[in-house]
């Protein structure tokens, strides 16, 4: 279905990645979140190798909760399947965005790799309240 959607676009390449919340949903269990990184990376490596020209890939990552588990998966993921890049989200656990001192570490990696990181927007760690919900109402 994708090929044949970049054939009507006259699309040459297309850069796959999972979206939000990828592995966030398993945020509180390590093992299911690392599982299923390592289920999508395996899947859209499989998906380059048969399409090489037309395919590239923003590898899946646990959630940034479990830093061990990142950095375990940007190491395996970097030598094994060469991606293109990391898809990262904006947040994390209750309150933690991209520059919470806990991440340095994958931000580290990051650097050492000279990797893309590809931030996807999600969810704000602390919700808004229905105060706005009536906002696009009154605009």
């Amino acid at each position: 279905m994708a090929n044949s959607t970049m054939v009507c676009r006259t699309s040459q390449t297309a850069i796959v990645s999972i979206t939000a919340p990828g592995t966030r949903i398993y945020e509180g269990n390590s093992t299911k979140s690392r599982r299923l990184a390592r289920q999508l990376n395996e899947f859209a490596a499989n998906l380059i190798q048969k399409y090489p020209k037309k395919f590239g890939f923003c590898a899946t990552l646990p959630s940034f909760i479990d830093v061990e588990g990142v950095i375990e998966e940007i190491n395996h993921t970097h030598s094994v399947f060469k991606p293109d890049g990391f898809i990262v989200y904006t947040s994390y656990g209750k309150g933690q965005y991209l520059g919470h001192p806990s991440f340095l570490p994958i931000w580290k990696k990051f650097n050492e790799l000279q990797t893309v990181a590809f931030i996807h927007p999600s969810e704000a760690p602390t919700p808004i309240g229905n105060r706005y919900a009536p906002y696009n109402h009154y605009t």
